[in-house]
């Protein structure tokens, strides 16, 4: 998940897109038929996804890292990592694999940070 994958309507409801490589509920919870392989923007993937022990027993969890990721940049403006350049993106790699905090960019409100770092 990232900021390009979600939709509003003319009602202003929100939409979800760009399911390429998206599996129903119920495959994901079967874990001999879990996602094996890491494809995704750098920037918003959770470290079990870097992790070929972990990314089998992924869920919902890492949508909740990508939403962290989405709310630096609707509040910031700025991608997670933005002090990283695109073109060293194996930077980025490595931070999230090290489990390193994204820097949470101070003009985001307190709040707002609280649930970024939850």
């Amino acid at each position: 998940m990232k900021p390009e994958n979600i939709l509003l309507d003319k009602g202003l409801r929100v939409k979800i897109a760009d399911f390429g490589l998206a599996r129903p509920l119920s495959i994901i919870h079967d874990k001999n038929d879990a996602t094996t392989m890491c494809i995704g923007t750098t920037r918003f993937m959770a470290p079990e996804l870097f992790d070929k022990d972990q990314i089998k027993d992924a869920g919902i969890e890492i949508d909740i890292w990508a939403l962290g990721g989405m709310l630096i940049e609707i509040f910031s403006g700025k991608r997670p990592w933005d002090h990283i350049s695109s073109s060293k993106v194996s930077c980025v790699y490595y931070e999230i694999f090290k489990k390193v905090p994204v820097p949470i960019p101070e003009r985001i409100p307190k709040e707002v940070a609280k649930i970024i770092q939850q």
